[in-house]
């Protein structure tokens, strides 16, 4: 009754029914819609083949992919056909027509040149000379050539608004103006035309054939076309149309953008021209991305392929912006050597932000769902709360039931309205939660127990509910963390020579810079875990809280007069100035006091401690210096035979002292071998091969002097 018709299809699963079954299980009827001024053919059948035909042969493909079935061999290639032949239907929707031009030939000048032509022979303007003295001819010629004028300038001047429709039909229309202005111009050359013109200028209507040749505006108009084609000829968006994938739309966009700098070669197309084109490359992409994504149903997918998705959508708008920048500073190097007064907007105002915006709140909500499921699974881990878990569960289906990429105002007001009724059901959850987390709170005896509550519920706290069921505790916590900062900071006012811990690093053997710096690392850590504590009490963000600001700022401070490499700068700086273990040095040293004398090893106790500090420095992941390495490594070589020789001597003058009048000529001998072998050792140096074997005699003489 309204004019449209509905078609429908009928046909046999066979080429011919088989006459032994039943004839209604082998006839498939289709519905091929409503055809009609807004509905084209071209349309139903690209809407059958994306939403019916090409996921039939995807799932097909899939199904049974492992098993090698030989009848799935040709699929890809049917599957490339398909694509093909959507994207020429799509092509067929965005064709931009535009008006053919007719130059109609007066009837005067077509019958006389049929007739010539039927003669055999070619009319020329001598064959018009008598009808050239009539001026009612005349007029009759000039005014339809003036009415040709009209016609090409009404052509000529053509263009489209690119701030709607599509990138395909910015170039259709475009390579259609080329063929319009193209088919003019093999008009103009057609004999009856050129009579046309030649016979008034025989007639000396010069105004006329000036006219026509000076303001139809056809050679500016095809060299402004042909310039335009240099952007726009093979312009790669079928790439973009035909993307079955995110990652297919991440490469269309790639070489739609290298293609986009051909623009150095179309100097005439307008640069804000450029930027509308850019646009509409963008509501191309929208609707491309919802094509793809419609299908997917995202929020029902499991937690890794929405990853993956989100993964590559997040790096196809990455390409985007990348893309986009390098296009406009292309377009401001442009206008430098264009030197026009050409300003394009200093904003693209593309389409598929809305559908990005959307995409980036869909993993934001998802995160944030997916992170208070894990922690309510993990903190309900007992089994009694069911309840906060069936709602969790019960909110989450509100959102799998919404078609969440509608980015229409419609949509968007959906979408609200679906995670506002998401979050009241979330607070049925939580209530039970907070009862939970108060009980725990109130059971707990100290405040470790406390902060160890916290930290497990601490992820929880950017729930509103939550967060102000404990602001009580979180005060009291808050407190206590600040009491342990300060009074790590007053231990760190005092001098690490008077702390137990210097004693202690004594009696393990760690030289005084190294237990220093041990001392250092040991509080920051400390401070660290008092730090750990405030997120835990204040959740993450905690640097944004009020006391969460004040306790950074303070821990900052603090952790930078606890720098360690400090302290080893200026142990560097105290070592170079100390002196190195001379090797050419003699092992022993006698000192006179008073009347008597002292027997010494010739080994700095500074030496000790440096290879000490290396050692523990090294191991402590600091960088030491090649040269004090060097002068290290040489005192340590020594250490054990110095060690062994300070034991002996300190033990051979202990014993000499026992030694008694009655007992002296029973040790006499003994004694005389020690003084010997002392005497033998005098000369000796640090660098002496003997000095081995001369520290294992000196010492078994010794201790068998001692015994």
């Amino acid at each position: 009754a309204d004019g449209a018709a509905k078609a429908a299809a009928a046909t046999a699963a066979a080429p011919a029914s088989d006459p032994t079954k039943r004839f209604l299980p082998q006839l498939q009827i289709i519905t091929m819609g409503f055809m009609d001024v807004d509905v084209s053919p071209f349309e139903i059948v690209n809407c059958y083949l994306q939403n019916s035909f090409i996921p039939l042969f995807n799932a097909y493909k899939q199904e049974g992919q492992d098993e090698g079935d030989e009848s799935k061999v040709g699929i890809p290639n049917v599957q490339r056909k398909i694509a093909d032949f959507s994207m020429a239907l799509m092509q067929c929707q965005q064709h931009v027509e535009i008006e053919e031009i007719e130059l109609p030939i007066d009837h005067e000048i077509r019958e006389a040149w049929e007739k010539a032509k039927a003669e055999g022979r070619t009319l020329t303007v001598e064959d018009m000379e008598e009808r050239m003295k009539d001026a009612t001819f005349l007029n009759q010629l000039q005014s339809g050539v003036n009415k040709w004028s009209k016609e090409i300038q009404r052509a000529a001047k053509l263009s489209r608004d690119l701030t709607t429709g599509s990138a395909m039909q910015e170039i259709n229309f475009w390579l259609g103006m080329e063929k319009v202005l193209t088919d003019v111009q093999q008009q103009l050359q057609k004999p009856e035309i050129q009579l046309t013109m030649n016979l008034l200028r025989g007639a000396r209507r010069f105004m006329a054939t000036m006219s026509f040749e000076n303001d139809t505006g056809l050679k500016p108009a095809m060299e402004k076309v042909s310039n335009y084609l240099n952007l726009l000829r093979d312009f790669p968006i079928n790439d973009l149309l035909v993307a079955t994938s995110i990652d297919q739309v991440t490469q269309a966009l790639r070489v739609i953008f290298a293609h986009m700098k051909r623009i150095k070669n179309a100097g005439q197309y307008p640069l804000i021209r450029a930027y509308n084109l850019v646009e509409a490359v963008s509501r191309d992409l929208s609707a491309q991305l919802l094509k793809i994504l419609s299908g997917q149903r995202l929020m029902q997918q499991d937690s890794e392929l929405f990853d993956q998705n989100m993964a590559a959508l997040i790096d196809l708008f990455r390409v985007w912006d990348d893309a986009v920048r390098e296009f406009k500073e292309l377009v401001r190097e442009q206008l430098k050597k264009r030197g026009n007064f050409e300003r394009p907007p200093l904003k693209i105002n593309c389409e598929h932000t809305h559908l990005q915006e959307r995409i980036v709140d869909l993993q934001k909500f998802r995160k944030q769902h997916m992170k208070l499921q894990e922690v309510i699974e993990k903190v309900l881990a007992e089994g009694k709360e069911s309840g906060a878990k069936a709602e969790v569960v019960a909110a989450y289906r509100l959102v799998e039931n919404v078609d969440v990429l509608d980015v229409s105002r419609r949509g968007q007001q959906e979408w609200e309205a679906t995670k506002k009724r998401y979050d009241e059901r979330i607070d049925h959850a939580e209530s039970e939660i907070t009862a939970r987390l108060r009980d725990r709170l109130g059971a707990a005896k100290t405040a470790t127990e406390m902060f160890r509550v916290f930290s497990r519920f601490n992820a929880l706290f950017v729930r509103p509910r939550i967060r102000g069921a404990i602001q009580e505790y979180q005060s009291s916590l808050i407190q206590q963390v600040k009491d342990d900062v300060r009074r790590l900071q007053d231990k760190f006012k005092e001098t690490y020579e008077s702390t137990q811990a210097c004693k202690m690093t004594a009696v393990r053997d760690i030289p005084p810079t190294a237990g220093l710096i041990i001392w250092a690392k040991q509080l920051e850590r400390r401070l660290q875990v008092y730090m750990g504590r405030v997120e835990d009490v204040l959740g993450r963000g905690w640097e944004q809280h009020v006391e969460g600001q004040k306790l950074k700022q303070e821990g900052d401070a603090f952790s930078k007069k606890m720098r360690t490499v400090a302290i080893f700068d200026q142990w560097l700086k105290d070592t170079k100035d100390s002196k190195s273990f001379d090797v050419g040095m003699r092992i022993f040293d006698i000192q006179q006091s008073y009347n008597s004398y002292t027997l010494l090893v010739n080994y700095d106790e500074q030496i000790i401690t440096l290879f000490k500090e290396v050692r523990n420095l090294q191991a402590l992941q600091f960088r030491v210096p090649y040269a004090v390495k060097v002068t290290s490594d040489e005192a340590k070589q020594n250490y054990p035979f110095a060690m062994t020789l300070q034991e002996a001597t300190r033990t051979y003058m202990q014993t000499c002292v026992q030694i008694s009048g009655t007992t002296a000529p029973m040790m006499a001998a003994s004694q005389s071998g020690v003084q010997q072998l002392i005497a033998e050792g005098l000369p000796l140096k640090w660098d002496s091969e003997r000095i081995d074997l001369y520290t294992r005699k000196l010492s078994e003489q010794v201790f068998q002097f001692q015994q």
